[in-house]
């Protein structure tokens, strides 16, 4: 289903309409960080009719501000085009936000994340030796999707076992633009769920699912509804998150090698890298709704206008990065907004910072050099989340390839 193009509404000039396609323009698939730099260079605000039409903004200022007011810009709806399904806390706005919020942010703060570590590594490092038996890796489907939903399917209570149709589900609601299709994915997640939660009310088990159903809010335990609405969120942002981020990085580092080898020699800087890898290959476009009519960005903004917010236009703005098109694992300051920030802030950020950083350890003790087969193109697909299609690696040097593997390479 393809929404035809919305007639531009009177506020908005004819100087400041371009289209753009976030599931499906052509320069978003090839190459979205150089297409949202050409958008930046162009325009720090436009009007697209696609989609139902919404306004798009390109600077980190802009965003950094619409994150933040929530009395301007609601999280009612988060998808362009809307879609009618409600998911707890995100779709609420504060202060019922805030309240909801708080029953899940238990499971994800510094000292969880870090009591899992332990968990995390060995998933990793299973991985990691599993890929390295071998010369090639088509690593989207054998790292990047596997590795983190194993993980949070632990932590939610899902089967680990069934990823590959978590994901294909995943895929279906986040990244494609058909709505029928979306709406059909989105219920057999929501049945899939239905069923698992009331074998956990039957039988509580030590996950978070489990926790749900016993806390309360304002004295009242969560209807069916809201406990579903809980878990379809839960179950899509803890799935395809760290993946897409995982493609971007490794497919940044399969073409660099002076970063790999950084990583390699310097250990102790993968944790800084994480966070300049997460700011380069941000990845994620939301979306909010404006509450009231106001001026915004030097526009007129209606209320009822949907706007987009591309994170992944904001940590590669050279306002506030000096340039940001290079990967500097010292980087500071390194203020980027790849989890947002305000009150929506991702929950799930130090979980994510955590796996990331945990299987660059890993792989790069067991496999310090790969890079994509010569001539190989990335492409992407677009969406709320912009992810590679695939990521194919020939894994090792090149020559008796499996020799370089097991080992850390020696200083250069």
């Amino acid at each position: 289903m393809t929404l035809e193009p919305a007639t531009i509404p009177d506020h908005v000039p004819d100087a400041l309409v371009a289209e753009w396609d976030h599931y499906n323009d052509p320069r978003l698939l090839r190459d979205p960080h150089r297409a949202y730099g050409d958008l930046r260079a162009r325009h720090r605000i436009f009007f697209s009719p696609l989609n139902g039409g919404f306004w798009v903004i390109t600077r980190y200022e802009d965003i950094f501000d619409a994150l933040r007011r929530t009395d301007l810009w609601s999280s009612k709806y988060l998808a362009i085009p809307a879609r009618d399904n409600f998911l707890m806390p995100i779709n609420l706005d504060p202060p019922d936000h805030t309240k909801y919020r708080r029953l899940v942010i238990q499971a994800f703060t510094p000292s969880r994340i870090r009591a899992l570590e332990d968990s995390i590594r060995e998933s990793a490092r299973t991985t990691v030796t599993e890929r390295a038996e071998h010369d090639t890796c088509e690593f989207m489907n054998e790292v990047a999707r596997p590795y983190p939903a194993t993980i949070f399917s632990r932590i939610l209570g899902t089967p680990g076992d069934q990823w590959p149709r978590f994901m294909n589900w995943n895929h279906t609601i986040l990244h494609v633009g058909d709505m029928n299709a979306r709406a059909d994915a989105t219920s057999a997640v929501t049945e899939y769920l239905r069923e698992l939660i009331a074998q956990r009310a039957a039988d509580p088990q030590h996950d978070l699912l489990s926790s749900l159903l016993t806390v309360e809010v304002d004295g009242e335990r969560l209807t069916e509804q809201e406990l579903l609405s809980f878990a379809v969120l839960l179950f899509m942002a803890g799935l395809d998150t760290v993946s897409g981020a995982l493609g971007f990085i490794f497919g940044f580092l399969a073409q660099s090698p002076d970063h790999r080898r950084q990583l390699v020699n310097e250990p102790e800087l993968v944790r800084p890298a994480v966070e300049e890898l997460i700011r380069y290959s941000s990845n994620v476009q939301l979306s909010r709704t404006a509450t009231t009519d106001f001026q915004f960005a030097g526009v007129q903004i209606k209320a009822g206008d949907r706007l987009m917010l591309p994170l992944i236009s904001a940590n590669r703005d050279d306002r506030a990065f000096p340039d940001p098109d290079r990967v500097d694992f010292r980087r500071t300051p390194n203020r980027h907004i790849a989890f947002a920030t305000g009150p929506h802030l991702c929950l799930g950020a130090h979980l994510a910072r955590h796996e990331i950083a945990i299987l660059l350890e890993e792989w790069h003790r067991q496999i310090p050099d790969y890079q994509l087969p010569a001539g190989h193109v990335l492409a992407h697909h677009g969406g709320g989340l912009v992810n590679l299609n695939e990521l194919p690696l020939q894994l090792g040097s090149g020559e008796n390839s499996t020799v370089s593997r097991g080992a850390l390479h020696a200083s250069t």
